[in-house]
């Protein structure tokens, strides 16, 4: 009885030989027939073939045939693959055939030939007024090992090589993924250009990529320019103790703090700065027990003597002239109107945030300059368009996407920075 681990151990694949004929016609396709003598054990179902296809190239697969002694057979095509002498494609460039069905005893030592005929489009390189041929006619992506690999390749009159081509190419053997490349240098003498890709870039695509790379460098170059006009790149304190914070940070109201670092006024601007007034004995909160606690506050302190967004605020929450206020009795106040005790305090807060960090020289925007440059690229991708390239015009929308982005990005960025560039959080970092 043989175990399933030693059936996977058994399982084996290799060719006695790989024959390849190619010619190259006059018009640049490479037409490939190939023989694969394969050598089966185990439980195959049957062969594989991976076609490595460069951009741009294109594989036109004529069919595959199995070698018989009494003659060939033409394998059909059916992406079901139930039957012997059927072949499908997994994906775009793998091409897969049955040799055994699935309740068939396993292979051992079996020896199968297959015939595959294809042509290969845009397969050349040209260089100049020359061409190259640089080709893998070996395929890498196999399981087993190649013991003999031969190459026949005849060339159009219209090709004259510069380079010695042999009447027969040898190697082996190949272990699996090894290769055999064909780097030949052509010239061309025929009436036609042949199919071929152009490494060189056009002249206009050079002097455009030439002056974007230009373009870019100096944005970069003005943009470190600008940022260390700003002192963005001068050293910050690096030791922090109790004296720097008590200089820097806590000798200014905590509720204008916490605005200028992240530039909000909302719910937790208010919460800090009734907690400061509490600290500060300008009023006193308790909180009453049971099912729906009730915070009560009590104003300790004659209002007149309160300035900006604390009258504002103990005028919205005490008010009819009451010293104590409650949850329940704002809410019960403010039921038909509304209340937001932060729109409230938010213009004289900011306004006292803005003394803290005074206005200093402002970041020039030159809007113009940019919408001048997006004008100028819509121009170029027109002028591209009515020249003869239109896929120039599908560059419109990812720079349409870009620009939106760009424009939301700083929208929302912009208000975090103060008159001189600094962050609206540099209360604690900023230069004195």
């Amino acid at each position: 009885m043989v175990t399933p681990a030693a059936a996977f151990a058994q399982r084996e694949l290799h060719w006695d030989s790989l024959d390849v004929a190619a010619h190259l016609g006059d018009d640049g396709t490479l037409a490939i027939t190939e023989i694969h003598a394969m050598v089966f054990s185990g439980d195959w179902n049957g062969g594989e073939r991976v076609f490595s296809i460069r951009p741009r190239q294109r594989l036109d697969f004529e069919g595959i045939r199995r070698i018989t002694p009494a003659g060939a057979i033409a394998l059909r095509e059916d992406s079901s693959l139930d039957d012997v002498d059927e072949y499908a494609w997994a994906g775009s460039y793998t091409l897969r055939w049955r040799s055994r069905l699935r309740s068939a005893p396993p292979f051992a030592n079996t020896a199968l030939r297959y015939e595959l005929k294809y042509a290969l489009s845009n397969v050349l390189l040209k260089e100049g007024d020359q061409y190259r041929l640089d080709h893998d006619f070996a395929f890498s992506d196999r399981v087993g090992a190649i013991a003999h690999f031969t190459l026949r390749l005849t060339l159009d009159p219209a090709w004259q090589p510069l380079a010695d081509v042999p009447p027969r190419y040898t190697a082996g053997p190949l272990p699996p993924g090894r290769s055999f490349v064909v780097d030949l240098p052509l010239r061309f003498s025929g009436a036609e250009a042949p199919a071929a890709i152009d490494t060189t870039r056009p002249t206009d695509v050079v002097s455009g990529v030439a002056v974007l790379l230009g373009v870019t460098m100096v944005a970069i170059v003005w943009f470190f320019v600008r940022e260390k006009s700003y002192g963005r790149f001068a050293p910050l304190e690096t030791r922090i103790d109790e004296s720097w914070l008590r200089e820097h940070v806590l000798k200014y109201p905590a509720e204008v703090v916490a605005t200028a670092w992240d530039d909000v006024v909302g719910p937790p601007e208010v919460v800090t700065l009734i907690a400061r007034m509490v600290a500060d004995r300008k009023l006193q909160s308790s909180l009453s027990e049971g099912t729906f606690p009730t915070m009560t506050l009590r104003l300790l302190v004659d209002r007149s003597t309160l300035q900006g967004h604390e009258r504002t605020l103990v005028d919205k929450l005490f008010f009819d002239g009451r010293t104590e206020t409650s949850t329940s009795d704002v809410r019960e106040h403010y039921r038909a109107t509304g209340f937001n005790p932060a729109n409230e305090i938010r213009k004289e807060l900011e306004e006292a945030v803005a003394r803290v960090l005074p206005a200093g020289r402002p970041p020039h925007r030159f809007w113009i300059a940019g919408l001048a440059l997006f004008v100028v690229g819509v121009g170029l991708i027109g002028y591209g368009w009515f020249n003869g390239a239109p896929a120039a015009f599908a560059l419109t929308i990812p720079m349409l996407i870009v620009t939106l982005i760009g424009w939301i990005s700083a929208s929302r960025s912009g208000p975090t920075l103060d008159g001189d560039g600094m962050p609206r959080s540099g209360v604690c970092c900023r230069r004195r």
